[in-house]
C-alpha cells in the first residue's frame, strides 16, 4: 500500500523554532522602532469604528463615510452599513478594541501592539516553513529582510490591513509549496479569509494553485471552501445593496485622481462612476492614469526592497526557464522555476493597481512571500567549501542582508512627511473632536476620519460643495445608534 503524502505539520522542531524566532524578532525589532503619529485621515479609523459597532452588537456599521455613498438609497443612514471596506480586518480589530475597554486612544495603541504581534507571527511562520523544508540557514536572511523593511514598520504603526493579508498569503504560499500536500480545505479557508480582508487579491491563491498543482478534484474543493467562507458576507451585501460583491470603490477608484476628478473629488460628490461608463466616456483619462501608475511602481520598486534582491527575483526564474530541467514533473503538477510565482505575482499586482491607486502599501501583502522565497532560494544554493563550515552560510546570508539594508536603504520620504504632518495636526484634530462632542445635533461633517472615532459619533467626510452637503442633509436618516451617541 502506497504511503500517503507527508504531513507538513508533523514534528515539533520546526514549530518550536518558529515560536522562538517570533519571540526573538519581537524582542529585537520593537525597541528599534520610531514612534510615528497615525495620520488623522487614516483608513484605520474606519476599521476601528466598525469593530466598535460589532462589539456593541450593532453589526457591520461604520461611523466614517464618504459623500459618494449617499448617492445610493441603501447608504443614506448614519451610522452607515459598511460598503467601502471589507469586513475581515475590522473583525480582527475587535480584539484590541475590546481590550481597550472603550478608550479610543488606548484602542489605537493596542491595535499597534496587535499589529506587531501579527508581524512577529509572520516572522515565526516563515522560520517554521524554512526549517520544515531543510532551509533553516535562510532564517538569518529572512528575519533581517523583515526587520529592515520600513514598509512593515509603517504597517504596524498605522494599522494597515495589508499586513494581515500578507500573513495569509504567506500561509497559502507555504501550503502550496512544491513537495507539500496542499490541503484544499486549509488553502480554501485562508483564501476566503484573505478575500474578506482584501477582495481584489482573491485571484492570487487561485493562480498559485493552478501554477503548482493544476486542476483536479482538490482544486474544486478548495474553491468550494473559499466560496463558503465568503458566502455570509456576499449574502449580507446582496440583502443590503442588491449586489453580492458591491464596493463603493468599484464606482469611483478608477476615476480618482484623473483630469476629470482630481484628487479625491469623486468621493466627495454624489456622482458614481461605473467603470464601463468611464471607459466609454473618457478612455484617454483612464489610460493616462494607468500609464502614470506603471511609472510610479517602476520608479518606486527600490523602495519595496533593494535592487539586488529585485535582480534575484528576476534572474532566478529566468535562469530556471532557460536551463533544461533535469527530469519530468510529477503527474498533475507543473514544473516552474524557483521564485517564479512570486515574481510573476508582483508584476500582475502592479498591473492590477496601476489603473486604480498608486501606493506602495498595496504591495505589502506580497512582501512576506517575496522575502521568504528569496531566503528559501538563497539558502538552497550550494557553496564551495568544507561541509563542516556549512553552518556559516546562514550568518553570511544574514550579514549580506544587513549590509544591503545599510548601503541601499528603502526610504519612504512621503510616508515620513505624512507622519510628521500628523504629529503637527494633533492639536487641530483634538479641537475638532471636542467640537464634535459638544455639538451633537444633526449630521457631523468632518475633515479628519479620526474625529468620528474619537468623538464616538458617525459623520460624513467634507463634501465637495454646499449643494452636495445640502443633499446629504436632506436625505440622511440618523439611526438609533447615532441618536444614543447624542
Amino acid at each position: 500500500m502506497a504511503a500517503g503524502p507527508p504531513n507538513p505539520l508533523a514534528g515539533r522542531g520546526p514549530a518550536v523554532a518558529g515560536i522562538l524566532a517570533a519571540l526573538l524578532f519581537l524582542a529585537v525589532w520593537t525597541p528599534l522602532q520610531t514612534e510615528r503619529a497615525v495620520p488623522p485621515t487614516s483608513d484605520l479609523y474606519t476599521h476601528l469604528s466598525v469593530a466598535r459597532h460589532l462589539l456593541r452588537g450593532d453589526g457591520f456599521l461604520t461611523d466614517v463615510t464618504y459623500p459618494l455613498s449617499f448617492a445610493f438609497p441603501f447608504a443614506r443612514t448614519l451610522p452607515q452599513p459598511l460598503i467601502h471596506r471589507m469586513p475581515g480586518f475590522a473583525a480582527l480589530l475587535t480584539l484590541p478594541v475590546a481590550a481597550a475597554g472603550g478608550d479610543p486612544a488606548r484602542a489605537v495603541v493596542f491595535t499597534q501592539v496587535f499589529m506587531a504581534l501579527i508581524l512577529a507571527g509572520i516572522a515565526g511562520l516563515g522560520v517554521w516553513g524554512l526549517v520544515l523544508r531543510g532551509r533553516g540557514r535562510g532564517t538569518w536572511l529572512w528575519l533581517v529582510l523583515l526587520g529592515a523593511s520600513p514598509l512593515f514598520a509603517f504597517a504596524v504603526e498605522w494599522g494597515h490591513d495589508e499586513l494581515a493579508a500578507g500573513a495569509l498569503l504567506l500561509g497559502i504560499q507555504l501550503a502550496l509549496a512544491p513537495g507539500e500536500n496542499p490541503g484544499p480545505r486549509r488553502v480554501g479557508l485562508m483564501a476566503g479569509l484573505l478575500a474578506l480582508i482584501r477582495l481584489e487579491l482573491i485571484w492570487i491563491p487561485v493562480l498559485w494553485w493552478l501554477a503548482r498543482w493544476g486542476k483536479d478534484r482538490r482544486f474544486w474543493l478548495m474553491l468550494a471552501v473559499l466560496a463558503a467562507v465568503m458566502a455570509p458576507w456576499s449574502l449580507r451585501n446582496l440583502r443590503v445593496t442588491g449586489q453580492p460583491f458591491f464596493t463603493l470603490q468599484g464606482v469611483a477608484e478608477h476615476a480618482k485622481d484623473t483630469r476629470t476628478f482630481p484628487g479625491y473629488t469623486v468621493y466627495r460628490g454624489l456622482e458614481p462612476q461605473p467603470l464601463v461608463e468611464s471607459l466609454r466616456r473618457d478612455p484617454e483619462a483612464l489610460a493616462r492614469k494607468a500609464a502614470r501608475g506603471l511609472r510610479f511602481y517602476r520608479d518606486d520598486l527600490t523602495r519595496l526592497m533593494p535592487w539586488p534582491w529585485l535582480a534575484v527575483l528576476a534572474a532566478v526564474p529566468l535562469a530556471g526557464l532557460l536551463r533544461p530541467s533535469g527530469g519530468a514533473a510529477a503527474p498533475g503538477r507543473v514544473r516552474i522555476p524557483p521564485l517564479g510565482p512570486a515574481a510573476v505575482t508582483l508584476v500582475l499586482m502592479i498591473a492590477l493597481y496601476a489603473p486604480f491607486d498608486h501606493d506602495l502599501r498595496h504591495l505589502i501583502p506580497l512582501l512576506p512571500v517575496l522575502f521568504w522565497e528569496l531566503s528559501r532560494t538563497l539558502a538552497g544554493v550550494r557553496w564551495p567549501g568544507h561541509p563542516r563550515r556549512a553552518w556559516l552560510r546562514g550568518p553570511v546570508l544574514g550579514a549580506c542582508g544587513l549590509i544591503l539594508a545599510f548601503l541601499l536603504p528603502c526610504p519612504l520620504p512621503g510616508w515620513e512627511s505624512a507622519a510628521a504632518d500628523a504629529a503637527r495636526r494633533q492639536t487641530l484634530v483634538a479641537a475638532a473632536v471636542e467640537e464634535a462632542r459638544s455639538t451633537r445635533q444633526g449630521v457631523l461633517f468632518f475633515e479628519y476620519s479620526a474625529v468620528p472615532w474619537y468623538a464616538d459619533r458617525p459623520g460624513v467626510w467634507s463634501p465637495l460643495n454646499t449643494e452636495v452637503r445640502q443633499k446629504i442633509l436632506d436625505t440622511t436618516f440618523l439611526l438609533p445608534q447615532a441618536e444614543k451617541a447624542e
